[in-house]
């Protein structure tokens, strides 16, 4: 506020301001801070320190949006990645071996980590029964 004209606060108050008390007080107060040039400056430097912190809030407030955007992206594709697989070892397993037992689907269901199911994916175009499947998904 180096220049209070600049912010308009030598305008005249429209009539229906200038008779409410609050509104006359906080002109008076303004009109007094203004008069005293180390008081302007600490009311300059607390808007200042107030500006600061909330850009400071915002960037922050931005960083971690942004973080937890991409961390939701990487799970999202993580997820995805170990359901294709889940998909395709069910197809090749299905293809080569017959239909799944019910607990080897449910086993195949919970797993999530890769590269526990490329594992079995390989096991499966190897396997000779669905057994051998079903020992590793363990």
């Amino acid at each position: 506020m180096s220049n209070p004209k600049a912010y308009g606060l030598f305008q005249p108050l429209p009539e229906e301001l200038r008779s409410e008390e609050g509104i006359a007080m906080a002109v008076d107060l303004m009109k007094y801070a203004n008069s005293m040039p180390e008081l302007r400056m600490l009311i300059e430097d607390h808007e200042k320190a107030e500006r600061d912190w909330t850009s400071r809030l915002s960037d922050a407030r931005e960083e971690g949006l942004a973080a937890g955007k991409a961390e939701g992206e990487a799970l999202g594709k993580a997820e995805g990645r170990a359901e294709a697989l889940r998909q395709s070892l069910r197809l090749v397993a299905e293809s080569r071996l017959g239909p799944l037992t019910p607990e080897l689907s449910r086993k195949l269901e919970a797993l999530d980590d890769p590269a526990r199911l490329e594992q079995l994916m390989k096991t499966a175009l190897l396997a000779s029964a669905l057994e051998d499947i079903e020992r590793l998904a363990d």
